[in-house]
């Protein structure tokens, strides 16, 4: 490129082009401002959430998380499951699911592979610390597709890997950002048939009662 013009073409092709663009700055500054005038014509299919029954996935571990959902079940039903459990995956699964039939529709509730400093040593000596967290992640992706089956159309989930887990377990490939709010960035809507509303969240962040605002928030 020698020039703006330059530029400027090369924008509308990438624009044009099915695939990731890797450039200089101009170039990505142009291709960005040519993809927002490209939606500017799309109508907003969502600017709330979707209405229905919510649940709290949280699968980081650490301090912050523990009293994130501390402060959570002070109000509202929390489940916390020991990925060594001898049932395996399948039973965690299942017996998490059995536990939250009850509470579908009841009140908002938190299932939970979140654990303490102890325990996390003890499962990363148990399956090594990257099978550990894999582990945790099949286990809540699952749950959050059984409880997507029973009806729960929002979810709040702590930890970013969970997060990606969540999502990829839902088969959610497309999703319409909400705007910035008294939580920041994180809530988004799914696209496609069967919308659910999210709100995604490093598990390290936030003030300990992030959970129940992220609930309200679903709420307003």
């Amino acid at each position: 490129m020698t020039d703006d013009g330059d530029v400027v073409v090369s924008a509308s092709i990438a624009a044009a082009m099915p695939c990731v663009i890797v450039a200089s700055d101009p170039l990505i500054l142009a291709y960005a401002t040519r993809l927002g005038q490209a939606q500017q014509s799309e109508v907003v299919a969502w600017r709330r959430h979707v209405d229905g029954l919510t649940a709290v996935l949280a699968g980081s571990v650490g301090p912050v998380v523990l009293a994130q959902l501390s402060a959570f079940s002070e109000r509202y039903p929390v489940l916390t499951l020991d990925i060594m459990d001898p049932a395996g995956e399948d039973g965690l699964v299942s017996h998490a699911l059995d536990w939250a039939n009850s509470r579908i529709g009841a009140s908002p509730f938190a299932i939970s592979t979140a654990a303490g400093p102890e325990e996390v040593a003890a499962v990363q000596a148990a399956f090594g610390p990257f099978a550990a967290a894999r582990r945790a992640e099949r286990i809540l992706g699952a749950i959050a597709k059984g409880l997507r089956d029973r009806g729960v159309r929002r979810f709040v989930v702590a930890g970013g890997e969970t997060s990606g887990a969540v999502v990829d377990a839902l088969g959610i490939t497309a999703v319409r950002a909400l705007p910035e709010g008294k939580l920041g960035t994180g809530f988004c809507v799914s696209s496609g048939p069967g919308p659910l509303s999210l709100y995604l969240k490093p598990g390290k962040l936030g003030a300990d009662d992030i959970l129940l605002w992220a609930v309200e928030a679903m709420d307003e």
